[in-house]
This record gives structure tokens, sequence and C-alpha cells, in this order.
């Protein structure tokens, strides 16, 4: 009974929906068609109704323009002002025209129709400014006042020369009320198709749910009887099916029986399938014992790479140690600077950015050099290790005189060295062009070390109060009682197979004084990315966090350059190594 009963009220709901669909549909179509005729009507109307007054409008122009322009010839000013006022007064219930206003080409209003108060005086809101400035027969509509007027504006001539212009507006108030009045038919006679097609929707429901549970009763009776047969299947006694009794040759007969024949089909499935799992499970164990003999050459394999890998971290740990060595101790830089700051920090274990410090001539003279070094990583430290290697040679083979150091010296000589030792020169064979050092792969491709750097180099002479500097793409930033300038080096890398091995690197010598503080940096610090943009950090923040920050020691600038590169990049990766190198006199 209770199936019984629920059947019916689906065939019922659904029979509802549909009808309910049906109704609704067809009455949205038919609304909808109507409110577009209406609104079809409507626009077509105000359109006629505009035009019409805009050629009213300009019929009473250039009415109004043969008298003005004759009016000025005779200098009759008071004949056109006879002549606006009666127009007005003629329109004057019907609004047609609002106002009149004459103005000379100085916005000056002869006549003023409107507001009589502002004639022989000089007009200056929007629209007159527009009209003035209007040459030839216009129409312009604007709002003033919550009023909405179309304007028709038209030049006057005085002696074949532009006088001012002629202006007649018309209100837009009852074409306004025309369409309020319009919209409210529209939006009454739609209520009215909206109640009475729920009405129909309401007679055809009750009809439909009457039809609907007549038939109902004729169909659910087979199909509950269907449906327990189902439930006994389910539950595995497929000898449910054959007390299915089929007698009728309708759909649900049709059901019945290809419902039993289904059934004994289904019986041979799961006799077959209950064979399939016995001879499945003895397969999943065989594949289970493989897949743990395959799961334990993994992980012992697994084990293997990890000790690899660990030795090459190891190994990695240690060479980032011996790097960490070559380092300057902070003792040795505090011996000649009053205070310094330093930031070093490779993008992996080991970086290919170093800084080296030399002193010379008994405390008097030293020179601080940033280097920044092909690649990072393992290549750039193993470029740190060349450079540091072949420093101390280069720096004690110039000549100290007493003229001091000259640190462009040291790049032109690494400049040549490094090519040599490096073999990074270009030289010609007989059969075609040969580079020294070159190497031939499998497919007989020359490959050739493309290695330099780009640096500083800060000399200080104590005694003579003086520094000089010398860079290789790599600027000094110079910062006195807060003023921050930038000392560009040379735009010419070391070393590098592209490099001029004749380049002369320039000395750049300043003179000192006490409190003054110099900055060199490699790209790393202001070529990272972050922001919102993800766009590089970029010299002018570095600078202005110099001047935020100058009057501070040393270690609270080191502070503010980490906590505001950290801020900028977020969660950016890393890009570069990262050298800074802060020192004050």
């Amino acid at each position: 009974m209770t199936r019984d009963f629920s059947i019916r009220w689906k065939f019922l709901v659904v029979a509802v929906c549909l009808v309910v669909s049906v109704v609704a549909i067809m009455t949205v179509i038919h609304i909808s068609a109507q409110e577009a005729a209406l609104r079809n009507e409507l626009n077509t109307h105000i359109r006629t109704m505009k035009e019409s007054m805009k050629e009213r409008a300009r019929d009473l122009a250039h009415g109004l323009e043969a008298t003005v322009e004759e009016a000025l010839v005779t200098f009759d000013i008071s004949s056109i002002i006879k002549q606006t006022d009666k127009s007005v007064k003629a329109g004057k219930e019907s609004g047609e025209p609002a106002y009149i206003i004459l103005m000379d080409n100085d916005a000056t209003a002869l006549i003023h129709t409107l507001k009589p108060a502002l004639r022989q005086g000089r007009l200056t809101d929007k629209e007159d400014l527009f009209a003035i400035a209007q040459h030839q027969e216009t129409i312009n509509g604007f709002t003033k006042n919550e009023n909405e007027y179309m304007e028709i504006i038209t030049p006057v001539y005085y002696a074949s020369q532009p006088w001012g212009v002629l202006r007649i507006g018309y209100s837009n108030k009852r074409l306004n009320q025309l369409i309020k009045d319009t919209q409210d038919t529209i939006k009454l006679r739609t209520q009215e198709m909206i109640v009475r097609s729920i009405v129909v929707a309401i007679v055809s429901i009750i009809i439909n749910a009457i039809i609907v549970l007549f038939i109902s009763g004729t169909l659910t009776g087979p199909l509950i009887s269907l449906t327990k047969t189902a439930e006994e299947i389910a539950e595995g006694h497929f000898w449910a099916a054959d007390q299915i009794a089929v007698s009728s040759e309708d759909e649900v007969g049709i059901l019945a029986r290809t419902f039993v024949e289904m059934t004994h089909k289904l019986r041979s499935s799961h006799e077959q399938l209950e064979q399939y799992n016995r001879t499945l499970e003895a397969r999943v164990e065989e594949r289970t014992k493989e897949l743990h003999e395959i799961n334990e050459n993994l992980q012992s394999e697994r084990n293997r790479l990890e000790a690899a890998h660990k030795k090459i971290t190891d190994s990695i740990a240690y060479a980032s140690m011996i790097q960490n060595s070559l380092l300057p101790q902070d003792s040795i830089i505090c011996k000649y600077f009053s205070e310094h700051l330093v930031i070093w920090q490779p993008k992996d274990i080991v970086g290919g950015d170093i800084y080296i410090f030399d002193e010379f001539r008994d405390g008097d003279e030293c020179i601080v050099s940033v280097i920044d070094c092909t690649g990072h990583g393992v290549p750039g430290a193993f470029v740190t290790m060349l450079v540091r290697t072949i420093w101390a040679n280069v720096v004690d083979s110039i000549n100290t005189d007493n003229g001091g150091c000259a640190p462009g010296r040291i790049f032109s000589m690494f400049n040549r060295s490094i090519r040599e030792l490096l073999k990074q020169d270009v030289v010609d064979s007989p059969r075609h062009q040969v580079r020294l050092g070159a190497v031939k792969n499998s497919n007989e491709q020359v490959q050739q070390s493309n290695v330099g750097f780009d640096g500083g180099v800060f000399y200080l002479n104590r005694r003579r109060g003086i520094v000089r500097y010398a860079g290789a793409n790599v600027p000094l930033l110079v910062c006195r009682q807060g003023h921050v300038d930038i000392i560009k080096g040379d735009r010419q890398g070391v070393g590098y197979k592209n490099s001029n091995p004749d380049y002369v690197y320039r000395d750049i010598e300043l003179n000192v004084v006490q409190g003054d503080m110099f900055y060199i940096t490699t790209d790393g610090y202001i070529d990272q990315n972050g922001g919102d943009k993800d766009l590089p950090f970029g010299r002018s923040r570095l600078v202005s966090i110099i001047k935020d920050n100058w009057h501070r020691p040393m270690s609270e600038q080191r502070d503010a350059f980490l906590v505001q590169l950290s801020i900028f990049q977020g969660q950016a990766d890393r890009n570069d190594d990262i050298t800074v190198v802060g020192l004050k006199i």
C-alpha cells in the first residue's frame, strides 16, 4: 500500500511539474511578447514626438533668425524682445518653447525669457559656454535643476560676420510624463496577464492530478509485484523469478518477461563470478608476493641513492666551510674603518660571490674587493676559488709607490690572466678557427668555457685621505650626510671571452672626510624579484634604504637591508648569490 501510494504521488508530481513548467513558459513568452510590442510602440511614439519637436524648433529658429539679423542691422532690439516674448507666451501651456536666449560672442545675453534678470549679463554655465562655441546649427540636450531640455542653437550673423547665437529651448517634461504613464499601463497589463495565467495553471493542475491518479492505479499493481520479486533476487533468492506470472502483452508484460530472462542469466553469471573470484584470489596472492620483492629492491636502490646524496651534500658542505675560511675576518676590516657591514648569502650552500681584503704599507692603505663570478652554486664556487688563488699574485705585482694603488690595473691584469689561464682566446688553424682550450664532443661540436666576473675594487689611503674605485659593471654608492651619489664603473666584464683583453679600467679618485660611507653590492641584491608584479628590487629601493638609515649604526643598516629585501621577496625564490659590503670612514 505504501509503494502504491508513493508511485502515484510520483506520477502526480511529475505531471504537475510538467504542466506548471509548460504554463509558466507560455506565460513568460506571451507576457514578454506583449510587453515588447508595447515598448516598441512607446519608443516609436517617443521618436515621432522628438522629431516633431525638432522640426517645430527649427522652423521657429529660422523665423527668429531672420528677425534677429534684421533687427541687428536696424539696431531695433525692442522688436526682437517683443517677438521672442510673444513666441514663448504662445506656447506657454504646451511648453513649446520653454525659453529663448540671444547672446553675443562675449556670452552676454541680450534676451533671456527664462530669467529676464540675466539680460545684459554674461552667461557662464556649462550649456552657455557650449552654445557660444557652436558655428553651425546644433541640437544640445542637457539636464538642469532636475529638468531635461532640448536646445536648438542657431548662429547669428551681422554684416556676414558671426555675431552670436540664438538659443531656443524645449522642456522634455511632457514627454517624460507620457513615457511614465505608458510604462504604468504596461505594468498594469502585465500584472493582469500574470493573474490570468495563474488561474489557468491551477485549473490545469487539478485536472491533470485527477487523470494521473486514475492512470497510476492500473500501472502500479504489476510494478509493485515486480519490485518485491527484485528485492528477493537482490538477497540471492534467484528462484523468486519463477513465481512471476506474465498475463498481459503491454509494456508491463514485456518488462516482466524480460526481467525473468535477465534473472536466469544473472544466476548463471553469479555462479561464474564465484569461480572467477576464487581464481583471482590465487593470482592476487601471487602478484602480491612479486610486488613485495620489487618493493624490497626499490628500497635497496633508494638507500643507495640516499647514501650517494649524503656524500655529495657532505662534500658541498665541506666546500662551503673552505669557501668561508677564505673570507676576511671582521677584526682586520675594523682596523681601517670605524664601522662596516657585510651581507654574504650564497643562493645555494656555496656560491659565486666573494669579497676580499688586502692591507699594505703598515696600515695606511687597504683594498676591499667585491667579486661576482660566473654562475652560482658549485660552478660559481669553483670560479671564486680560481679568482682567490691568483688574486694575491695580481695585487702583489701592482706597483704601490707613493702614488698608491691603481684598482683599475687589477681588473686589467685579471682580464688577461683569466683569458690566458682558461684559454678563452681565439686563434686560426689552417682549416678553420679553433678556440684554445676547446673540447669536441661526440658530435664534433666545439665547447668552450666563458668564465669571468663583475666586481668592484675599493682602495683606501688614510694617509692622503683619498679613496680610489674601479668597477666592472658594479657601481659604488657614496653617502655623505644622507646625500647618496652613485659612482658608475666601467660597463666591461673581466675575463669573459667577449671582453676586450686590452681594455683599460678607469680609476675614480675621491677625497673623503670622517663619517663618509661607501656601499658595494653585487647584482643579486638589486635583481631579486618580488612584489605584487614580480619585478626586480632595483637600485632606487637600495638608495632609499641608505637615505632612511644612514644615521644609524652599520649593524642596524645591515638589518634594514635584510628586512626590506625579505618583505619585497615574499614567497618568491632567491635568484642569485647576494653580497653587500658597507664601509664607514
